[in-house]
């Protein structure tokens, strides 16, 4: 389960996701550590991140850095096959693990699931338009959105507090979605959700990508996260923002 934040301008894209990755070889949704889930492309200044399989997305990020791709547009066209060509290794890789012991047969599909609904962005610079422009796909998918105009996207686990286009993107924002995701899960508001079997959580990584390059930097945001403490819904909105998400609060109240 991955927690990941992401606000899209002209000027910059800010990424925020956590780090727990699960082990699914001998007990599916297992913890199994932390793994960064934004693949920086530095000759692009983009990053490629997402949630599903993260062999995919790793597989794809050496095939975009092993490219000369001129501009992130160009490497765009070619994610939908470059994620193909990711998928089919990474079956490949789990039929060999099943046949070598190393993983069970119901593994094996829980994870080949995994990789049929990855969703997968590509933020970077472009040079052909001048600004920074951002690309989501889905792996089962031949297409791709460009998006280019104000965007942002949430994923799970469900019900977070606020929405993007609720904040200003900046890191405090991102940050409490983050932290109200995480609450929900430890919270138990995720029917079925184990925590210790959701590979959720752990140190979370924040990377800006702007004209001038990529940034990251590691914060731990999520360790006085607990059930009873429940995130403010106002957490990285602006004075002006509150206020309005107050009169709104009080006409509904009238009503």
């Amino acid at each position: 389960m991955t927690m990941l934040a992401m606000a899209l301008s002209p000027q910059r894209a800010a990424v925020m996701t956590d780090t727990a990755m699960s082990d699914n070889a001998d007990d599916i949704g297992e913890s199994g550590g932390y793994v960064s889930k934004v693949f920086p492309i530095p000759h692009l200044r983009a990053c490629l991140f997402g949630r599903g399989c993260m062999f995919i997305a790793n597989h794809a990020a050496l095939s975009l850095n092993d490219k000369a791709f001129g501009d992130i547009a160009d490497a765009a066209e070619a994610m939908p096959g470059i994620l193909d060509s990711a998928r089919d290794a990474c079956i490949d890789g789990l039929e060999q693990n099943v046949m070598g012991g190393a993983m069970s047969v119901e593994a094996q599909a829980f994870m080949e699931n995994q990789a049929d609904e990855g969703f997968f962005c590509l933020a970077g610079y472009s040079d052909k338009q001048r600004r920074v422009v951002c690309y989501s796909y889905r792996v089962e998918d031949d297409e791709f959105i460009q998006h280019t105009t104000p965007y942002g996207v949430a994923f799970a686990p469900a019900d977070h507090i606020g929405h993007l286009r609720d904040g200003d993107g900046s890191r405090d924002h991102l940050a409490a979605i983050l932290r109200a995701q995480y609450h929900n899960v430890v919270s138990g508001k995720i029917p079925g959700a184990d925590l210790h079997k959701t590979g959720c959580g752990g140190p979370v990584v924040y990377t800006e990508i702007t004209a001038k390059g990529i940034t990251s930097s590691v914060l731990d945001i999520l360790s006085d996260v607990t059930a009873e403490s429940r995130p403010s819904d106002t957490a990285g909105l602006t004075r002006q923002q509150r206020r309005k998400l107050e009169r709104e609060r009080r006409k509904k109240e009238r009503v």
